[in-house]
């Protein structure tokens, strides 16, 4: 006991040779261990993010694949009633029903009127892109009828999407 008062320096019992290395190795260890919790929580998100982009579109949904857009394919996206000066938003899933992954490369539209948002990513096998379909109806009046084409890559022909709306 006294050989080991003697290693003591501030008389709390404790080795401060010893325990400034084990105090080096503790703070090195406890870094390493805040670290690995960072990036278990950031990729931890990221999956969650991901799987949030491939969750089922609770919205109308569109099938598309290879094998349809080498056809005549097209679909109606009808906006009911609206009052002229008005911007209607319609939001619509594509879904790829096909076995590889769908580009989109191009679109085009009738109007300036139509417009879509969209991620610009490609259409996984299963996987379903939301889109907007965006129709202003400043200085329209009647029954509208716009398309718009959205072409894919590898494909044929384009996914053709009839807009109509009532404007009074």
């Amino acid at each position: 006991a006294y050989g080991r008062r003697r290693d003591l320096q501030d008389g709390t019992g404790l080795d401060l040779k010893c325990g400034t290395m084990c105090c080096g190795v503790a703070y090195r260890m406890t870094r390493t261990f805040a670290w690995c919790c960072v990036l278990v929580l950031l990729c931890g998100c990221g999956e969650e993010r991901s799987r949030n982009h491939r969750a089922s579109f609770s919205g109308r949904v569109i099938t598309v694949s290879e094998r349809l857009l080498q056809e005549n394919v097209a679909d109606t996206l009808r906006f009911g009633h609206l009052h002229d000066g008005e911007t209607a938003r319609l939001e619509v899933g594509i879904r790829n029903a096909g076995s590889n992954p769908l580009v989109i490369i191009r679109k085009e539209t009738t109007c300036g009127c139509a417009q879509l948002e969209y991620d610009a990513r490609p259409i996984l096998p299963g996987d379903t892109l939301r889109m907007a379909v965006l129709f202003d109806t400043s200085g329209q009046r009647g029954w509208q009828f716009k398309v718009v084409r959205l072409y894919f890559a590898d494909c044929a022909r384009p996914l053709r999407l009839y807009v109509e709306a009532e404007v009074e």
